[in-house]
């Protein structure tokens, strides 16, 4: 503001609060490993909503308020030794500690957006935030008996990924793709939301009202108590049929990881093709999966098959994740070529698609860095009806 000049106030509603909170945590893929250390004054426009206190608490991060910016008091290592600071934790109820006083419980006076979130185990990870490599990993090894997704073993266990290389590389360009809708209140449909880690996402951005299809019951479960929220309704589908909505009422969908969990390329096909049939025309669709150019790789929290081992279309592929705990869980999956991808798209109607291969910035040398950094654990593919 030029000297002299008259401050003006710019009117902003709980909404517009909401949408720049959520929009900013997407983007830098902040999720409740996260913690944020607000440094800054609590009030000012960056540490309460860019994404500062209220995106970090949206995503079920945890919030730390430290008595000033300066090193010694700003640094986490320092704040565990003793300097006075504050912690919160979104969900239905909040902890807050100070160093010098004894812990409390704050019962939940969340709003109505604020999800309820999982919590970590005691001693899991932190990482810092930001699109940095995630850290060095132990080697993952195939269990001989890989779960089915529609067990709730897996569910289960999915529940507790860790899902750093999602957030980092399939979230932001989701929600980026998605962003500036022209219609009032879209609706947009996970399909194949699992424990509704996307579906929330989008939710929080303020722009979407979310239909979120699950054909596991035990996924749906988890989805609901871990993430609420008023503008996503949670349901139970056969993964083929979408007969509740009409021709062209749709506004757009994404499907993320899912077509790689399943067998049958009879239902993927009318899946796909009752997707573009729902789908207004114009309406994007977003295809987010394994790449299948990366089979055998060792990123840092997963590996999709055996190393040097040929896959075909519809083989059976062994996939390792990392748990939060550092422990990890053997799933099947199913192997497709990018060739196939695209004919489920085009026999569905749809033009053939554009293909990301997203990959992290490397902070070392080529050879010391992730495999995440050299190679794309992830593709998406966008189209639109």
């Amino acid at each position: 503001m030029a000297d002299g000049a008259t401050p003006r106030l710019v009117p902003r509603s709980h909404d517009d609060y909401a949408c720049q909170a959520g929009a900013a945590a997407g983007l830098v893929s902040l999720s409740e490993n996260d913690v944020y250390p607000a440094a800054l004054p609590a009030g000012s426009h960056f540490s309460f909503g860019c994404p500062g206190i209220v995106g970090t608490l949206s995503v079920g991060g945890t919030v730390v308020l430290v008595e000033g910016p300066t090193p010694p008091n700003a640094s986490p290592s320092s704040n565990a030794s003793g300097s006075p600071s504050r912690r919160w934790r979104s969900g239905t109820s909040s902890t807050v500690r100070s160093a010098d006083t004894p812990s409390r419980e704050s019962s939940g006076a969340a709003g109505p957006t604020a999800p309820s979130c999982a919590r970590l185990p005691p001693n899991a990870p932190v990482r810092p935030s930001g699109p940095g490599p995630v850290q060095e990993a132990p080697p993952l090894t195939a269990d001989d008996n890989p779960i089915g997704w529609d067990t709730s073993a897996a569910a289960g266990a999915y529940r507790d990924r860790d899902m750093r290389l999602a957030e980092q590389l399939i979230f932001p360009g989701v929600l980026r793709r998605l962003a500036g809708g022209s219609r009032p209140d879209p609706l947009a449909l996970d399909i194949g939301c699992g424990t509704g880690a996307v579906a929330a996402q989008l939710a929080r951005t303020g722009a979407w009202t979310v239909q979120a299809l699950d054909p596991s019951a035990d996924m749906l479960g988890i989805a609901r108590s871990d993430r609420p929220h008023p503008r996503v309704s949670y349901r139970l589908f056969d993964g083929r049929t979408l007969d509740w909505l009409a021709d062209d009422s749709v506004d757009a969908a994404v499907c993320c990881l899912v077509y790689c969990t399943d067998p049958d390329d009879g239902r993927l096909a009318a899946l796909t093709a009752e997707i573009r049939r729902v789908l207004r025309p114009g309406a994007p669709y977003l295809l987010a999966d394994l790449n299948p150019a990366a089979t055998g790789v060792a990123f840092s929290t997963l590996r999709h098959g055996e190393p040097e081992a040929v896959y075909d279309d519809g083989d059976t592929v062994p996939t390792l994740l990392r748990l939060r705990d550092g422990t990890t869980m053997t799933s099947a999956t199913y192997y497709r070529s990018l060739d196939r991808y695209r004919s489920f798209l085009t026999e569905a109607g749809f033009p053939s698609p554009a293909i990301d291969l997203p990959t992290l910035p490397a902070d070392g040398t080529v050879t010391e860095a992730a495999a995440e950094t050299r190679t794309a654990p992830y593709m998406l593919l966008t189209t639109h009806a």
